[in-house]
This record gives structure tokens, sequence and C-alpha cells, in this order.
């Protein structure tokens, strides 16, 4: 807060939400080709001050700031996330994973399955406001 931001990363920060929220969007409207919720709708409806919102920020930039520090900066990229994508789920949910406590957070009594280690975890859909 405070520093002069460089050229262009305010436009580089809208773009990449804007991708994010698009490809979330194609994801959800293939369990609910009705969804009907727009970029604007998000931003309308974003609260800052929300706790789910604040808790999911803080993981999303906890995971960056550790990407960073071993030295893996960017590597949610195309690229890698095929290769990332090919692993066992279980294996991607560990406990050190941001993706895990955000799992956590949503649902306190998620567990591993003790003796394969998998992970149950239910499928759910959010429905836009009417």
């Amino acid at each position: 807060m405070g520093k002069v931001i460089e050229e262009g990363v305010e436009e580089q920060a809208l773009t990449k939400l804007r991708q994010v929220f698009g490809i979330t969007m194609d994801k959800i409207r293939k369990d609910n080709p009705n969804a009907q919720f727009s970029f604007e709708d998000f931003v309308l409806n974003l609260e800052v001050g929300d706790k789910l919102t604040m808790r999911i920020f803080e993981l999303l930039i906890k995971d960056m700031i550790s990407r960073a520090e071993d030295g893996h900066a960017g590597s949610g990229s195309s690229s890698s996330s095929s290769s990332s994508s090919s692993g066992s789920a279980a294996s991607a949910l560990n406990s050190q994973s941001p993706f895990f406590n955000l799992l956590q957070y949503l649902m306190p009594n998620l567990s591993s399955n003790q003796s394969g280690g998998n992970l149950f975890v239910p499928a759910f859909v959010i429905h836009p406001p009417s």
C-alpha cells in the first residue's frame, strides 16, 4: 500500500482475474448449463470484509509466497498445471497444501481415508442469486 505500481500491472491483474473468472464459470456451466453470473455480477457481489472471501485470498497469497520462496513462482501456468493434473488428487491435497486448508475450512469434517490416503471431497455447485 502506498507504493507506486509499475505501469500495466493493474491492467494485467484485471485481465488475469477476468481469465480466472471465465475459466471457473466454464467449469460451473458444465455442471449447470443455465448458470448465469457475469464478471460484473462477481465484482458487484464481492464483499471485501467477508470472512470466506478474505480466507480464500489469504490462502491464495500464502500459496503464491510459498511458491516464490521455493523458486516455483508462476507454477500455475498451463504447462506445469497439465503435468500436476496428472498426479493423484490425494497427493495434491496434502495437509501442507493451502487448497487442502481451504477445504478443511469449508468442510471441517474433511479427513483422509486411513487405509489408502485418498480423500473424499463431495462436489457442489454454487448457484448465482436469482
